[in-house]
């Protein structure tokens, strides 16, 4: 039987006009088809056709071009359905040093170690059909050598470094239908060490808020010598004098020729009533009321009452991991997994007294960078290969991570976890630029954190960190 001129593509079949094949010249090889007869149809394995000379062939594996060509066909006089697999290299898993985002996709192999990924097999029926070859079988070895289903896990074995690939090829010939990159990476040891960073705060309430220093003198005796007045409120008689008592407000107004030393309402004005603490700085950002900053103090005022409130309530982050968690998490689900780098993750928390402006967030570091380096230089590890400094708050979202001196802050809110965040900012302490940020949301290096803790790692990155 004579077909008319037909497309021949990779793909499944359609009907009994189109040829499904791998793409290269000369003859192809057909598989698992079957006839067009009366229901069942009956089942064929192999057959092969030929491409006429004057046929536009595509050399290329990597490409799915289409070939035209004019053919004759036929099997017991009548027309065949015809099919030649195609085969996807997928990942096995998530997050498993797979790449499929470049042609041909990448699998991250570590030395003398092994890694996974699927063959997709289309159709499915024809899998045992479908063979997987090393270029170079003394770099990796794959396994198994013959497909037993769709999808099949292959596992390639790294035995020496080199840059092979895995082929998948229909049994028996030499046509490609797939090709599967691999990059060989040899185990990498970095430390880091984790900071959780609580900002100091230790100013002095030295009377309370609403009250005046206490047992001041707020009336005395005059000319007589005497004290003519009855105390009143909370003011206590001591000899010829009357003193503010506890609340540090005079309530005594003065009789006879007593001397009112401090107004009745008011304490003695103008005193300390918020200082600095241990740390040396004033951490109350200001005077309320009539208050006045005088230094690293804060005076009552005229009034002499305290309007103002010591700040002494340290800003401690809550969203930091434990070292164990985050040495996990780096090992096995992205860096370690994914790039064959490893990590020792260490903890070393300090108080530090960097809200050098007083407004409780950390400081813009491309505006200012005392803030940040007041942290550096108090809690930096000079040995480690990064330090993560966990922070409350920070007027630059999330996190950022300075790559010449290997240093990141994260703050307490963000949408992914403090893991996942942590580990995309390991990844530009390794020096993955900021400007090389991933747009696939399913990347570790993606633009934002997402709640969904995105932990694929690419071959450009693996490259990256691991050249």
């Amino acid at each position: 039987m004579k077909f008319p001129p037909f497309k021949i593509e990779v793909g499944s079949w359609k009907d009994e006009r189109r040829l499904l094949l791998p793409l290269s010249c000369g003859s192809f090889p057909l598989v698992g088809y079957s006839l067009l007869m009366d229901d069942p149809p009956s089942p064929r394995s192999y057959g092969v056709i030929n491409l006429p000379p004057r046929s536009s062939c595509v050399p290329s594996v990597r490409r799915a071009k289409p070939i035209y060509g004019r053919f004759r066909f036929s099997f017991e006089n009548r027309p065949a359905r015809i099919t030649v697999p195609k085969v996807e290299f997928q990942e096995s898993a998530p997050c498993s040093g797979f790449d499929g985002s470049v042609m041909p996709p990448f699998l991250m192999v570590p030395f003398k170690g092994q890694n996974t990924a699927d063959a997709v097999i289309t159709p499915a029926a024809a899998a045992t059909s479908i063979g997987f070859e090393s270029s170079a079988p003394t770099i990796v070895t794959v396994t198994p050598a013959t497909a037993s289903t769709s999808p099949q896990t292959i596992t390639v074995k790294s035995l020496t470094q080199g840059q092979p690939e895995i082929r998948a090829k229909i049994v028996g010939t030499t046509s490609i239908c797939a090709v599967l990159g691999v990059d060989i990476k040899d185990k990498i040891t970095k430390t880091v060490t984790i900071h959780a960073i609580t900002e100091e705060n230790d100013d002095v309430q030295v009377f309370a808020v609403g009250k005046g220093s206490p047992n001041e003198d707020c009336i005395t005796a005059g000319p007589n010598k005497k004290l003519d007045t009855v105390a009143g409120g909370d003011d206590i008689v001591k000899g010829k004098t009357i003193t503010t008592g506890v609340d540090g407000i005079c309530n005594t107004t003065a009789a006879g020729d007593d001397v009112q030393v401090i107004a009745v309402g008011r304490g003695i004005p103008n005193i300390v009533c918020v200082k600095a603490g241990k740390n040396k700085f004033r951490d109350t950002a200001a005077a309320a009321g009539d208050d006045v900053i005088v230094g690293d103090n804060i005076d009552s005022g005229p009034d002499g009452i305290c309007n103002t409130t010591a700040n002494n309530v340290n800003l401690v982050p809550t969203n930091v991991p434990t070292a164990a968690a985050l040495e996990t998490y780096l090992n096995d689900v992205v860096w370690g997994k994914q790039a064959n780098v490893f990590f020792k993750v260490k903890r070393k928390d300090e108080a530090v007294n960097y809200d050098l402006d007083r407004n409780g967030v950390l400081k813009d570091f491309t505006v200012a960078t005392d803030e940040i380096d007041a942290i550096s230089d108090q809690a930096q590890s000079f040995f480690a290969d990064g330090n993560i400094y966990y922070i409350a708050s920070m007027q630059i979202p999330s996190a950022f991570t300075l790559i010449p001196r290997k240093e990141t802050w994260i703050q307490d809110a963000h949408a992914n976890s403090a893991l996942n965040i942590t580990a995309h900012e390991i990844g530009h302490i390794l020096g993955i630029s900021g400007s090389a940020h991933s747009p696939n949301p399913k990347d570790l290096m993606h633009t934002f954190s997402l709640p969904t803790n995105p932990c694929n790692v690419r071959r450009v990155d693996w490259n990256i960190v691991n050249p």
